[in-house]
């Protein structure tokens, strides 16, 4: 997070990028670092000191949230977090994961972008499946839909049966609060992935999709990468 090889720390990128979004009001850095508490302030932007403690990163930006709410700031709508290492998230997903708030039964949202049949096989890839009306039906590390039945008969893989999904989530305030107080579910502990816990109790995540996923800085060739491309931007 606090790599500044372009002249930017790699979560003020982020941060900055996604304030670009005419939909987003606010923007503050939630973060247990006092480093990275230290660098945003020096930088002009807001950020909120959290527990070290927290297991996700759901409890962190719900401690945010309280904590902008009891010194007078919102109330907000709508809630999104974005994991620091996501600097070229387009702007304009965000914009539509705040719009899909304007149907009342929507709770949850997240993102999703086609993954070619290749690369579903990898655990780190969080693969989701989503029923007709676009809500997320399961997420597994796993390979989902499962083809080998039709492969066994000869049959080519449907290249667009694998869905990416993408770690942002939009929380109305009340859902954001009632997910973290919800016991972690059975699922979640066999996957790992907390968002099964929202499902395992029987509510709904609405799944947006995107055109392709956004290249998240994981390794420092990512950033090397992220590096060139931010110099050769107009």
């Amino acid at each position: 997070m606090l790599l500044r090889d372009t002249g930017q720390y790699l979560f003020e990128h982020t941060l900055r990028n996604a304030l670009r979004a005419p939909s987003i009001a606010a923007g503050v850095i939630a973060t247990d670092s006092k480093e990275i508490f230290e660098a945003a302030n020096s930088v002009g932007l807001e950020a909120v000191m959290t527990s070290p403690d927290h297991q996700s990163g759901t409890d962190r930006v719900r401690e945010a949230h309280q904590h902008l709410l009891a010194s007078g700031r919102g109330p907000w709508d709508v809630i999104l977090n974005v994991q620091g290492d996501e600097p070229e998230l387009e702007p304009q997903l965000l914009d539509r994961l705040v719009a899909c708030f304007a149907a009342p039964q929507v709770r949850l949202a997240t993102l999703s972008a086609p993954l070619a049949c290749d690369a579903a096989e990898d655990p780190s890839r969080v693969k989701v499946v989503r029923d007709a009306a676009g809500d997320a039906l399961y997420f597994s590390r796993s390979k989902l839909p499962n083809q080998s039945r039709a492969i066994a008969r000869g049959e080519a893989e449907d290249s667009g049966a694998h869905w990416l999904h993408i770690g942002v989530y939009a929380f109305r305030p009340g859902a954001l609060e009632q997910f973290c107080q919800l016991p972690p579910g059975r699922l979640e502990g066999i996957e790992q992935l907390e968002q099964l816990r929202w499902l395992e109790a029987g509510h709904k995540i609405r799944v947006l999709e995107a055109d392709a996923a956004p290249a998240g800085i994981d390794t420092r060739e990512d950033y090397e990468q992220f590096c060139r491309r931010s110099a050769s931007a107009p």
